[in-house]
């Protein structure tokens, strides 16, 4: 399409989990020579957990929206990505129990089904 600011609009993965991110920006301007152990190599983060939106502003508008600001709104945005997607699986857990639930498996297995 037509819109003028499509390329300002980027998305990346991030290098660090929710609690990381929000670490190191608590942590910025302070020496610290003990080991953290919030910032102990992960495990990998998935696709979910990384995905974050950036959005380059340019001057007039960069009033408003600093980068401190966008950084804010990219933690919630993951966040509320990230607690999308565990609603989700919460509800299809859910749905599989109401569904082995109604085939009366008690009744089948007798006492060693829990």
């Amino acid at each position: 399409g037509s819109d003028l600011n499509k390329d300002e609009l980027t998305c990346s993965f991030a290098t660090h989990n929710l609690i990381q991110h929000l670490h190191l920006i608590q942590s910025a301007g302070t020496s610290s020579s003990h080991t953290d152990p919030y910032m102990a190599p992960s495990q990998g983060l998935k696709g979910i957990e990384a995905l974050t939106l950036d959005y380059q502003v340019s001057w007039p508008v960069s009033i408003v929206l600093s980068r401190r600001a966008i950084t804010k709104y990219q933690l919630l945005s993951r966040l509320l990505y990230f607690s999308k997607h565990v609603e989700r699986r919460v509800l299809v857990c859910w749905s599989n129990h109401q569904t082995t639930r109604s085939m009366a498996l008690r009744q089948l297995l007798g006492s060693s089904y829990c």
